[in-house]
Order: C-alpha cells, then sequence, then structure tokens
C-alpha cells in the first residue's frame, strides 16, 4: 500500500484503502448495460490490526465504492460529511439485506 500510495498519489505513507476509477471524472457511464468502475485495493494487514475484520472490511469497501462513484472527502468539510452520511447509509442497508437472509 506504501508503494501504491507513493506511485499514484505522491503520498509517502501507508493508508487503508485505496480507490482507482477507470470512468476519467465528468465521462458518463454506459447506458443500458454492465461495465467495470474501477478497482479498489484494501489494506488488509491494517484492517486486521483495526479490529473486526468483517465490519472493517465492510467500511473499507464502501470507502473505496464511494471514491469510485465521485465522493471526495479530502475536498472541502462538506464534501467529507456528505461521505460519511453516504458511507453511514450504505453500510446499514448493507447490515440490514445481511440481517433479513
Amino acid at each position: 500500500m506504501l508503494k501504491l500510495n507513493r506511485a499514484f498519489r505522491g503520498i509517502e505513507k501507508t493508508t487503508d484503502v485505496l480507490s482507482f476509477p477507470l470512468l476519467d471524472e465528468g465521462v458518463s457511464p454506459p447506458q443500458g448495460q454492465y461495465f467495470l468502475i474501477g478497482d479498489i485495493v484494501v489494506n488488509i494487514h491494517l484492517a486486521v490490526r483495526m479490529g473486526r475484520i468483517e465490519d472493517i472490511l465492510l467500511e473499507l469497501l464502501v470507502h473505496g465504492l464511494l471514491h469510485l462513484v465521485g465522493f471526495d472527502h479530502e475536498k472541502s468539510v462538506i464534501e467529507d460529511i456528505k461521505m460519511k452520511k453516504a458511507a453511514e447509509d450504505m453500510i446499514n442497508a448493507i447490515k440490514k439485506l445481511d440481517n433479513k437472509s
């Protein structure tokens, strides 16, 4: 993760999750068909150290997915709040679905 963060973001430290969108910003996805939106790389070693692996992985995957669909918590405090709310809503919806099975 350190190497990826250095190479793609120019940041000289490790991180918990990185997202790599396949569509350029402002490009609309193809309509009416399936398509790849990007890749999410999760730092499993860090996730294990952070606590319950299932919960941490869910949080990191949701965080990465939100970046792929355009959220960016680093832009401003407002964007950070929007992203945290979207993550909370998505995690709650997934957990609700999981409880129904």
